[in-house]
Order: structure tokens, then C-alpha cells, then sequence
């Protein structure tokens, strides 16, 4: 049920597009005899550019494919110029890697309809090369037509440009227009889909010198550093757009960025909804000062409530149907989480009107950690793990008395592992922490703290589920190994890392990662003068790729270790 349906040579080597996969043919040596065939599956293309040939001594035009494979990070594909339609190529991997279903686009929510774009207002735009924002209709009609990248089922509903290149964001993906040249003849197309857009966010310009906004955004797509790139470069993992700010609607972007990346799971081939108008329509303009103001009290302790009346006020920064269930504030900074999202409020400089606003889906999220206070600690902890390796994690504090960290554990165990049998998960939790809460924690590290190097599984899932409360309802602790003070637990849901830190142990992190990021493990055995045995948890997760223990000679059974492990991860894979 395979067939070829585009296919092109290179010399001796061939590339062949079929219906389920792309085939590179690699003929090697002078016999010829030798020939490699990679195969590389459609739905491993995280995004994909060409580029056009320039001027009479440009010959080719250019192919880029971005993958999920670490290996294999990105292909690239030289074109003979009139030898390949190049622009019939970009349309082929279109359908296959954004699928053909149609996202109707509702024709009130295109912004800036009608509007004549005058250019940049002075020579200072012009340098600056800033993006304002365009006529997002005209912007679909000349991408179906000239040139025709676009699908048929695909429609412009946002469109940004700067002095040559120009930015889109369509129903189906984010398409970058990079003019390059005196000519501007050689043009490379770049598209990155939504579902490869694992977090986001925007900037606002601060004081009245600076006339610059911006967008960021974080991808799926490993980073491939140059050969001596020093520092290195995000690549395809992390991208910026600068914006003129009294050019494009600051808010409307991130509305439109939410109902994007929130609608639908990264995962899901399901191209996302259509943006209906409220989302990107202009918001009044005092909406985000008036938010600033509200935030530049000096109380560690936000109300969930009242932050969520605020963030669906004026500035309208979430969507209807998200709630904020948990708020912190720390200096100036606040950090909540919402029904659908981790969201950062980083307030910048010294007049505090720059101001950044970074979210971080559930679903982009791949493992998080909590760490308590120790006795001279003052701040208590959060880790998100998202997969976005350009910003492997975020580090959160909260200050000690102020946040209850296991609460925000139990609040991220009920978002990553789908299961809502906590308590009042979506209905919010207190932020204090009760006394009856710290005697719990001080018995379980009591009990951690004694020389048992075999932990009973029974004993583990009981002071897990009473003191602290740490695995979920329907959650069990299946296999436990202990190593001096610390512990990593195999559960029905989950691998846990139970960290204890300093002197006095006060200090603890609850690190934990879903089974079903889990691909790979090891165990090795002591030497004659080694008394620890090794094992290792590997993951794809950015930030933590291995969770690797010690076990001790004679103290654990290296392959009843081994076993409990390879039943939990090729339990989940089958």
C-alpha cells in the first residue's frame, strides 16, 4: 500500500518521498557497491524551510528538514535550480506533515483587515527592521497565489512584517518569509506547525527610549550547534520576533499564541481550532498598566481569585474557560498556575514597565520537582521540565511559610499524569502551610533517615499516601531502593526521586518523571575495589535525560532492581 510519488537524484544518490516515509539512497565507494537506504517517517519532521536559488551564479535551491530523531537532527537536500519545483516540494510536505483536514478560519478574527501598510515611519523603523503588523487577507491571497505555498485548506489569520521578511501565522503553522540578498530572489520559507510549539511568550516594551516589543518562542526541535559555535546558538529550538510596539496589538498575540498552543495536545496530528474574533481583537489600552498596577503591591501572597479576575480583565491574558487555581508573588514577580498553563510574570527594570509574560502548557511538560526550605533556607522550590531544549527547565522559588510545595506537587502530578482524584486539584488549594503538614514531612524524613538499605514497598506507598502526601489516590508505590538518606520509588504512574539535602536534611526534593517518558535503562555491577553497583533511568526529557542511582555492594540486588524496572518501562510501551 506504498508508492512513490516524488522522487529525485543527486549524482549517484537518490531521495525518494512515498506515501508513509522519506527514502535517502546512498551510494558509496567507487564500485558502487556499497549503498546505504535511511528511512525516515513523516511524522518524525518537526518543521521544514526550502529556499529558493538566487541570482545567475546561485545553481540551488535548498531543502531542510528539522526531526525528533537525536541522531539525525536535521537533513538537508541540495536542489539543481529548473531541475525541481521547488515550491510543488514545499506543498507535498505540507500535506504530509500537516495533514490535509480543513481549519476553518473565522473571517471576522483576521486582524488588520483593509488596513494600507504605509512602511516603516523613519529611517531609525527602517534599520531596526521591526515587524508591524499587515493586512492578514492580502497575506493569504498572495501565499495562495504568488508564490502558492500555502494549502488550499490553509488560511492566513495573522500576518507581520518587518523591512523585507515577513512573518504568518496560519491555521496550521507559523510560517517564517526570510528575504535574502540584494536581489531579495533568493527567499527561504520556513514553517514550523503548531504542535512543534511547546511554550511561548511575549514582551512589552519598557521606558519611552525603548521602542521594541517581542515574542518568543520555545520549540521540540534539539538545538545543532555549528562546529566552535561559542556560546552556542538555540537553532531551531528557540526563536525571537521584535515588533514596532505601537505597531501590533501585544495582547492579541498572546491571545492568539494561547488559543494555539492550549487547544490541543503537541502530540495530537489534529491540526488546532480556528481562532474565533474575541481572541485577537484589540484590547482597551490601559488593560495591561492597569494589571501592572495591581500587581506592584508588596504581598507575597496572591489571592488565586482575585488574580484571576485580573487576568480576565482588561488585559484579558487567559482564556474563558481557563482558571487560576494557585498564585505566588515573589518581589515583583508572580507566578500562577491556571487550569492550562504554568504563567510567569517577570517584571523588568527599574521603572517596571517591561514587563515579560512566558507560558508553559501542561502538555509541554515532561517532569517537575518541588524542594522544601532547609533550616537556613528561606525559599522553598518548584522545577518544570518542559520539552523545549532550548529552555530545558524553570526554577521557581516561593517563599518558605508562604507556599505549600506539596500541595503544587500533588496540583502537577493530577496535570501530568490525567488523573483527577485530588482533591479540589481545579478547585485551587490553600498556600499556607498547616502545622499537621510539617509534622507529616518530619516524620517521613525520621523515617528516612535510618541505615535500611531494602525498603518495603508497603511501608514506602503508606508514608507516601499519609506523610507527606505525595503519590495520588489511585497511585501505588510498587518498588522502592534507598541509598544513604535518599530513595527512588517506581510507581504505578511514575518514577520518584526522594533527594535529601544538607546537614540537617530539612532540605527535600520530590523529583518526578511520568513512565511514560521513560525509554531506556542500565544496571552495572562493582568492581573487586568498587563497593557501589550503578543503575540509570534515561528519559527524553530535556532537563533530565538520566536518573541514575547507586546502589550499594551486597545491599541491593542489582537485578531485582533491573527487574522491577524493565516491568514498569516495557509495561507502558506495550
Amino acid at each position: 500500500d506504498e508508492r512513490v510519488e516524488m522522487a529525485f537524484r543527486c549524482g549517484r544518490d537518490s531521495t525518494l518521498f512515498t506515501s508513509k516515509r522519506i527514502i535517502y539512497i546512498d551510494v558509496k565507494g567507487w564500485s558502487g557497491k556499497k549503498v546505504e537506504y535511511l528511512t525516515v517517517l513523516w511524522k518524525s519532521i518537526r518543521a521544514f524551510s526550502i529556499e529558493t536559488a538566487g541570482g545567475m551564479f546561485d545553481r540551488d535551491a535548498e531543502l531542510v528538514l528539522w526531526t525528533n530523531i537525536k541522531a539525525m537532527k536535521c537533513i538537508e537536500q541540495d536542489l539543481r535550480k529548473g531541475k525541481a519545483d521547488i515550491i510543488a516540494i514545499e506543498r507535498y510536505i505540507s500535506n504530509m506533515v500537516l495533514g490535509v483536514e480543513t481549519v476553518d478560519a473565522d473571517g471576522q478574527a483576521v486582524s488588520m483587515a483593509g488596513h494600507v501598510d504605509s512602511g516603516p515611519s523613519n529611517l531609525f523603523e527602517w534599520a531596526g527592521d521591526d515587524a508591524r503588523q499587515i493586512d492578514a487577507d492580502k497575506a493569504d491571497r498572495q501565499f495562495h497565489s504568488s508564490p502558492p505555498i500555502l494549502q488550499n485548506c490553509e488560511h492566513v489569520e495573522m500576518a507581520f512584517k518587518g523591512r523585507r521578511d515577513m512573518m504568518l501565522f496560519t491555521t496550521k503553522r507559523l510560517i517564517v518569509v526570510d528575504m535574502k540578498g540584494w536581489s531579495g530572489k533568493k527567499v527561504k520559507y520556513l514553517s514550523v506547525p503548531w504542535a512543534t510549539v511547546q511554550a511561548f511568550g511575549v514582551r512589552s516594551a519598557g521606558s519611552m527610549m525603548d521602542n521594541d516589543s517581542e515574542m518568543m518562542i520555545w520549540t521540540d526541535i534539539m538545538n545543532n550547534p555549528e562546529v566552535g559555535d561559542d556560546p552556542a546558538t538555540p537553532g531551531m529550538s528557540y526563536f525571537e520576533q521584535d515588533f514596532r510596539k505601537d505597531k501590533v496589538d501585544l495582547m492579541a498575540i498572546h491571545r492568539y499564541l494561547s488559543a494555539k498552543c492550549l487547544g490541543t495536545e503537541a502530540e495530537d496530528a489534529t491540526p488546532p481550532p480556528a481562532i474565533t474574533p474575541e481572541v485577537i481583537q484589540s484590547g482597551p489600552p490601559n488593560g495591561v498598566e492597569s494589571l501592572l498596577s495591581w500587581l506592584g503591591q508588596d504581598a507575597t501572597q496572591i489571592d488565586p481569585e482575585e488574580l484571576d479576575r485580573q487576568l480576565h480583565g482588561d488585559s484579558r491574558m487567559l482564556r474563558v474557560d481557563e482558571k487560576v487555581v494557585m498564585a505566588f508573588k515573589v518581589g515583583r514577580d508572580t507566578t500562577c498556575f491556571t487550569t492550562k498553563r504554568a504563567l510567569f510574570i517577570d517584571v523588568q527594570g527599574w521603572t517596571g514597565s517591561k514587563v515579560e509574560y512566558k507560558s508553559i502548557p501542561y502538555k509541554a511538560l515532561r517532569a517537575f520537582s518541588v524542594e522544601s526550605a532547609g533550616s537556613w533556607d528561606r525559599d522553598s522550590e518548584v522545577k518544570l521540565y518542559p520539552k523545549t531544549y532550548w529552555m530545558p527547565v524553570v526554577v521557581q522559588d516561593l517563599r518558605k511559610g508562604k507556599a505549600d510545595i506539596i500541595a503544587i506537587q500533588n496540583f502537577l502530578s493530577q496535570k501530568l499524569f490525567g488523573d483527577n482524584n485530588i482533591a479540589g486539584a481545579d478547585q485551587g488549594v490553600g498556600v499556607a502551610v498547616g502545622a499537621a503538614g510539617s509534622v507529616g514531612v518530619d516524620g517521613f524524613l525520621s523515617w528516612l533517615g535510618g541505615d535500611a538499605r531494602a525498603v518495603d514497598a508497603a511501608e514506602v506507598d503508606r508514608q507516601l499516601h499519609s506523610a507527606p502526601c505525595i503519590l495520588m489516590a489511585d497511585e501505588k508505590a510498587e518498588s522502592a531502593f534507598k541509598v544513604g538518606r535518599d530513595m527512588l520509588v517506581l510507581t504505578t504512574k511514575r518514577v520518584l526521586r526522594i533527594d535529601v539535602q544538607g546537614w540537617t536534611g530539612n532540605k527535600v526534593e520530590y523529583k518526578s518523571v511520568p513512565l511514560k517518558h521513560c525509554s531506556a535503562f542500565h544496571v552495572q555491577s562493582p568492581g573487586m575495589l568498587d563497593f557501589d553497583a550503578e543503575s540509570g533511568i534515561y528519559t527524553d526529557v530535556p532537563g533530565w535525560s538520566c536518573c541514575g542511582t547507586d546502589l550499594r555492594k551486597g545491599g541491593v540486588d542489582i537485578f531485582a532492581f533491573e527487574a522491577a524496572v524493565a516491568a514498569k518501562i516495557l509495561q507502558k510501551s506495550t
